[in-house]
């Protein structure tokens, strides 16, 4: 009897275990049905190709090489430069308001321009277009750290890796997809520190740990059934295997986002009544936020509702060129990589060449008596020859620079396409150029850093209204930051956030606030608009970005009025000589 008692114990364990498995080999098909869509649209090694590249690794060649890869890191550093520019902003993020509180709503607004300065948002999305340019699609993800600010936590914005994402491959944006896999290394101990129960389970093998150990509250709260909603999702393919990196003490977490259509019964005294008199049940969205499930080799960390209150998966992408074909936009790094490896090939070759052909040939005539084994060739040698006899020769055939001559070309090629033409990098027209010609040529030049930056728009909207409802959901103490309207020091202060005024605010980002100019540019435009009227003092400071504005107008204003109190007292002092 105590045999049958123990085995019906084991049974829920067992279906447990089994439930898990399934959900765990759902999440393992869901994340191959995405990397299979990312194959297909960069390629198998691409993100290889782009680290070698990036890092300026030798390229593996079929050909032989005589002497080291020359390489160029051109469109590395036209990236670079790309993404500085589209970077460089300063966006205007303006709040609808709640209109509950109008200081509070007013304080918000500030506050969000304060922190996009303090977290160094516009380094995220330098990176992220960085990865844009390399890869195609580059990505911010928005969280909230307890650990920050000594334990009472913080809004999170950081770039990532673009080969740790695993999106909807149907989506055609950001905000119409539905799921998002995130794949992440950790070390176990932390899996444990943040999951404890469930972590105990995670082993750095594949299989899964039993449930014995598992309290049956925890089971309770954790629902191991995936309901895949209807659509593409529900093309199953079979399960990627999941494992560490071989040789690494970490483990891969994945956090799996979806938009779970599973509903749930609600009471029958809540129900609408049919004809016959009866209440009929009614149903609702389990996850109205969405689901959010955390899976670490083969164990289920947690399963329930996406924990932001905004609805949306916590991730933003940012492209380098017009997704026309899915998801992923082509990287512009392709466009012109074969012909800066062309032009490293060239110049490699004619490096070759010379250091071979400088080498030179000596011919030493049998008549001279000059010992063949003796000569070296050397500066300032003396040697002994017969008398009447011919002189040594020493022959070098001429190198040809045809090869540096068409990677010049290759590498102009190149920078046209990236966008940078002459004018962008600063090389004036012939003849006689007025200033306005030339910025005009320097904007043209900028064709497509602008139409990227037109791309941005919606990211960096996007990005600052995930900061800000992140912000209001979990920043429930008063902050202090440093106010941005404001020369020198200043604060503003944070105030906490109802729960239920979360998603009353909407952020908006002034389109003129991203556009990308030239600092040269705008420095030009500010005299201009200043004798126009169109700027005062501060506002022209401010433009130039000039330090301590606020004090410059003040003594501005003091020379202004000693100068109209002097020019009076002089008039005065005139007519009374006259008297």
């Amino acid at each position: 009897m105590a045999r049958l008692v123990s085995a019906d114990k084991q049974r829920p364990q067992d279906a447990a275990l089994a439930q898990e498995s399934t959900l765990v080999r759902q999440v393992d098909n869901l994340q191959r049905i995405s990397a299979q869509q990312r194959k297909d649209q960069l390629g198998d090694d691409w993100f290889k190709q782009v680290r070698d590249l990036y890092n300026v690794f030798t390229r593996e060649s079929d050909a032989p090489m005589f002497r080291p890869t020359v390489r160029i890191p051109e469109a590395q550093t036209l990236g670079f430069m790309e993404a500085i520019d589209l970077s460089d902003i300063e966006p205007r993020i303006y709040l609808t308001k709640s209109w509950d509180n109008y200081q509070q709503d007013e304080n918000a607004e500030v506050c969000v321009q304060a922190f996009w300065r303090d977290a160094l948002i516009n380094n995220q999305i330098l990176y992220a277009h960085m990865w844009a340019f390399f890869c195609g699609n580059g990505f911010i993800q928005v969280g909230h750290d307890p650990t920050r600010r000594n334990g009472r936590g913080d809004v999170v914005a950081m770039w990532r890796d673009p080969e740790t994402v695993f999106p909807d491959p149907y989506a055609v944006d950001d905000e119409n997809w539905q799921y998002l896999i995130l794949e992440d290394f950790m070390w176990l101990d932390r899996v444990r520190q943040l999951w404890p129960i469930p972590g105990q389970r995670v082993t750095l093998t594949k299989s899964a740990a039993s449930l014995v150990d598992v309290s049956s509250a925890q089971r309770s709260q954790t629902s191991f059934g995936l309901e895949v909603p209807k659509g593409p999702m529900q093309a199953m393919i079979p399960g990627m295997p999941v494992s560490s990196v071989p040789g690494d003490a970490r483990v891969r977490v994945r956090t799996l986002f979806l938009r779970d259509s599973t509903r749930k019964k609600v009471s029958d005294k809540d129900g609408r009544m049919t004809l016959s008199g009866m209440a009929r049940p009614e149903y609702a969205m389990r996850y109205p936020r969405g689901r959010m499930i955390i899976e670490c080799n083969g164990v289920i960390l947690f399963d329930g509702e996406n924990p932001y209150l905004h609805r949306e998966f916590p991730l933003i992408r940012f492209i380098g060129m017009p997704a026309m074909h899915g998801f992923w936009a082509p990287p512009p790094l392709r466009y012109t990589k074969s012909l800066q490896e062309i032009a490293e090939r060239f110049i490699t070759q004619d490096f070759e060449n010379t250091i071979r052909l400088n080498n030179g040939t000596w011919f030493i005539d049998e008549d001279t008596g000059i010992d063949v084994e003796r000569f070296g060739g050397v500066p300032g040698e003396v040697q002994m020859k017969a008398k009447g006899s011919q002189t040594p020769e020493l022959v070098q055939p001429k190198g040809s620079s045809e090869g540096m001559n068409k990677a010049g070309e290759l590498l102009k090629k190149q920078r046209e396409l990236q966008g940078f033409a002459e004018s962008r990098m600063g090389k004036t027209p012939q003849g006689n150029t007025s200033t306005n010609l030339f910025e005009g040529a320097v904007s043209q030049g900028q064709t497509l850093t602008r139409g990227r930056a037109r791309l941005s728009y919606g990211p960096i909207m996007r990005l600052a209204r995930l900061i800000l409802m992140t912000l209001a959901q979990y920043t429930k103490d008063e902050r202090v930051f440093a106010d941005p309207r404001s020369d020198g020091y200043g604060i503003v202060r944070w105030k906490a956030v109802d729960e239920d005024n979360v998603e009353k605010y909407i952020a908006h980002v002034d389109p003129a606030s991203i556009r990308p100019f030239s600092d040269a540019m705008l420095a030009s435009r500010v005299p201009l608009m200043r004798n126009m009227g169109l700027l005062d003092r501060e506002s022209a400071l401010e433009a130039l970005r000039w330090p301590n504005r606020k004090k410059v107008v003040e003594r501005l204003g003091k020379e202004a009025q000693a100068a109209g109190q002097a020019e009076i007292a002089k008039k005065q002092a005139g007519k009374g000589g006259k008297k």
